[in-house]
């Protein structure tokens, strides 16, 4: 009769061990959030919000979260990478800029103005002939080709040129062409003009700066004599890219800002990009001065003249160079307005893959003091998954989880020195009772 017993204990034992499993997962973690996955796929993006972030371990750096499936199990999950920036067309027309040759060990300079401009000087009179030419392709590409305007030719000529690539105008790199050097000719007129004046490029490294190096041949581009050329290629844009993802969110003033000041509460482990401040409708004109507070004191970052007049509402953006560890924002008007001004804050929400590894329901577990998720491959947006909803946070283990827990010296030393006293003092009296009886048996065995 014991065996049905052990079987009805073991099918009671595995029953029970989903829900501990999911105890323990939940024991470490403080909020959790159910997920809306109602559209089935593999895998889910997860865009988190405020709420998600304010409930995050600052110090774990978004490490804090699992998603964990029905049966309590924690899952693969971890952050999407943005996809690459839009490649966008970009073409440059240019003058070839001699480099004037070293006379008796005196080199021209070379510099870059405020605007990244190409500045050249010589400190030579008799400069004699250039044999480099540097472009500006007035920004970062990547070149695609180099075509000499032809109508920019003054002479003929046939000459074979090297190739180098810069971001500062000091260090120098190859490019990447269809051969060792590149000819180029042009040669004749009319029906016999042999024409051959543009350069292709197979490499997909950015640089905004070209230089060309004659290898062989001979021409005359001096100063006042160098050709034009037209710059084709392609540039990326991260920064125009993440302002179009910008998300703005409303910020609340504080109760109780008047004077002149008033603060903000900025929303917790949000990355901001920019704020955009607004004044009130019955405001005409101010200048307002906007600060930051981290953890202690305030930083001026800007300020603001807003104006209400005709075209003008009254409203300023302002970059906030992703102040993630801002705690509060202050507006100081030079004279008290008669409400607060309206402030919104621009962000990019940090997004999330996890795989559909198990049934549904889903949560997301956030915010503990030592719990970490695991390792998992980079997750890369190709588009192929659908949208996990976050609903609202309820408790997990609450805030305790997110207490570093505490120090066992303080009760549980005297308490564990009781234990292992006691034991000790068990463990002797044993061996005394065994030893007296011992003993006993020894003397009757004497006796007899």
């Amino acid at each position: 009769m014991q065996l049905p017993k052990i079987k009805l204990c073991s099918v009671a034992l595995a029953l029970l061990l989903p829900l501990a499993a999911q105890a323990d997962t939940a024991a470490n973690y403080a909020w959790a959030f159910p997920l809306d996955t109602s559209k089935p796929a593999g895998s889910y993006r997860i865009v988190l919000t405020p709420e998600i972030l304010a409930s995050l371990n600052p110090a774990a750096e978004q490490n804090d979260m699992v998603v964990i499936n029905a049966l309590g199990r924690s899952i693969p999950f971890g952050p999407l990478q943005p996809r690459e920036p839009q490649m966008h067309e970009h073409t440059q027309k240019a003058r070839l800029l001699p480099v004037p040759p070293a006379n008796d060990g005196q080199e021209g300079s070379i510099k870059r103005n405020t605007d990244g401009s190409i500045i050249i000087s010589s400190m030579n009179r008799d400069t004699g002939r250039s044999k480099q030419w540097l472009l500006d392709a007035g920004r970062s590409v990547s070149l695609r080709e180099i075509e000499i305007d032809p109508d920019s030719v003054q002479q003929d000529f046939q000459a074979a040129f090297s190739v180098e690539a810069s971001d500062d105008l000091q260090h120098w790199r190859d490019v990447d062409y269809a051969s060792s050097y590149v000819s180029l000719t042009r040669m004749g007129n009319g029906d016999d003009q042999i024409e051959q004046l543009t350069i292709n490029f197979n490499s997909a490294n950015f640089a905004r700066y070209y230089r060309l190096t004659l290898q062989d041949g001979s021409v005359e581009w001096n100063a006042g004599q160098a050709p034009s050329a037209m710059l084709s290629g392609d540039y990326k844009d991260e920064a125009a890219d993440r302002v179009a993802h910008w998300q703005w969110l409303d910020v609340a003033v504080k109760p109780g800002s008047a004077n002149g000041d008033y603060d903000y509460d900025l929303p917790a482990g949000v990355r901001l990009d920019a704020i955009k401040v607004q004044l009130p409708a019955d405001s005409s004109a101010a200048r307002v001065h906007v600060l930051v507070q981290g953890n202690t004191q305030l930083n001026q970052i800007a300020t603001l003249d807003l104006v209400h007049s005709g075209n003008q509402n009254g409203e300023a953006t302002t970059n906030f160079d992703a102040h993630t560890g801002a705690k509060m924002l202050r507006l100081h008007t030079d004279t008290a307005l008669t409400q607060a001004p309206i402030v919104r804050a621009a962000w990019v929400p940090p997004q999330y893959i996890f795989m559909a590894d198990g049934n549904a329901p889903y949560r997301l577990l956030a915010g503990s003091h030592a719990a970490r998720r695991g390792d998992y491959p980079s997750f890369f947006d190709t588009g192929d998954y659908a949208e996990a909803i976050p609903g609202t946070r309820v408790a997990a283990a609450g805030e305790e989880a997110l207490q570093a827990p505490r120090d066992p010296n303080t009760w549980t030393r005297p308490l564990l020195w009781a234990v292992l006293a006691g034991g000790a003092l068990l463990v002797i009296g044993m061996a005394w009772s065994l030893l007296r009886q011992s003993r006993r048996e020894e003397n009757k065995d004497s006796a007899a």
